[in-house]
């Protein structure tokens, strides 16, 4: 296990040198996936097409019989014996699952997933709640998103089980309103935003969206 600092000053280099550690591959490994894709799309290595491509129909193809979204079914199972009020409670939640994939449309991204891991090798579908609404009247939404290969980096590369990754990072694009709702209950908001805003000019639009953050 990688000891984790407690004090301020020792963390952030420490969480920087993970962050660079996991992304040590990233500009390689994007290239090679542009490559994927060119080669699935137009069927050739350089910038003409194919005459013939039936790639991207392979993928499709094979995507389509891994999932389908309309026969999805979660089920939940126990390894022991339980009375038949547990085993009912079970069966509802994973129905009740099974309609919250269908009415978030998360089942249809899953299905782009598998597609997209079997082009570039890999995908994952992000899962996580989100407090919306003001303090004491928030409300808990669910939210998921795909992480694609070059987005996503790990520890150890020679590692293939992500659970016994040390650390992994996740590369992600934000804009400047999407900045100011992520850090403004921070401390010192303004001050923060107009570090991050000096990385990249293109966040100046939304400057006036903390004038007035403490």
């Amino acid at each position: 296990m990688i000891p984790i600092p407690t004090g301020q000053k020792e963390l952030v280099p420490f969480a920087r040198e993970l962050i660079e550690t996991c992304q040590v591959s990233q500009g390689n490994r994007a290239a090679y996936y542009r490559l994927l894709n060119q080669i699935a799309e137009t069927g050739r290595y350089d910038q003409s097409k194919a005459l013939i491509n039936m790639m991207n129909a392979h993928l499709e193809r094979t995507a389509a019989h891994l999932f389908s979204p309309v026969e999805l079914k979660f089920g939940i199972d126990f390894d022991n014996g339980y009375k038949s009020e547990t085993i009912h409670r079970g069966n509802v939640i994973a129905k009740h699952l099974t309609r919250q994939w269908e009415k978030t449309s998360t089942d249809m991204m899953f299905g782009r997933g598998v597609f997209e891991g079997l082009k570039y090798g890999a995908a994952l579908l992000k899962q996580w709640p989100k407090s919306d609404g003001s303090e004491g009247k928030e409300r808990i939404s669910y939210e998921k998103k795909l992480v694609m290969p070059w987005n996503f980096g790990v520890y150890d590369e020679f590692e293939n089980d992500i659970d016994n990754q040390e650390a992994l990072c996740e590369t992600s694009m934000l804009t400047g309103p999407a900045v100011c709702q992520r850090i403004h209950r921070f401390p010192k908001a303004r001050e923060l935003f107009l570090r991050i805003r000096s990385y990249d000019a293109g966040f100046a639009d939304a400057a006036e969206r903390l004038a007035t953050l403490g």
